[in-house]
Order: structure tokens, then C-alpha cells, then sequence
């Protein structure tokens, strides 16, 4: 998965909470998705919402 995909698919995920609406599964979407992919998806998303000017108070284990 390219760079541009994995800014794509944050910025649907980071629309999707602020819209509080509900979206389809990346792994449905996309089968051949990776772990690194995923994480790097979530790094994506954790960066637009800091510059949103939320913060990091904890982390999701498990």
C-alpha cells in the first residue's frame, strides 16, 4: 500500500469520527491490507488529530 492510500484511508477514518458516522471495515475494503499498513494508518490518523489539536493522554493496548 502506497503513502497516498494510507492518507486516504486516515483521512476517511479521521472524517468518520468527526461526523460521527460509521464506516466499513478496512480489511472488507481492502483484503490484502498488513499489519504495517494498519499501523501506518493509524499513525496517519493519530498525526491529523494532534494537528487538530487534540492530545495524546494514554495509549490502547491489545
Amino acid at each position: 500500500m502506497n503513502q497516498q492510500k494510507i492518507v486516504l484511508l486516515a483521512a476517511e477514518l479521521y472524517a468518520a469520527i468527526r461526523e460521527c458516522q460509521v464506516v466499513d471495515p478496512l480489511t472488507e475494503r481492502e483484503p490484502d491490507i498488513s499489519i504495517e499498513n494498519a499501523y501506518a494508518i493509524s499513525t496517519a490518523l493519530l498525526q491529523m488529530r494532534k494537528a487538530d489539536g487534540e492530545k495524546l493522554i494514554g495509549k490502547k493496548l491489545g
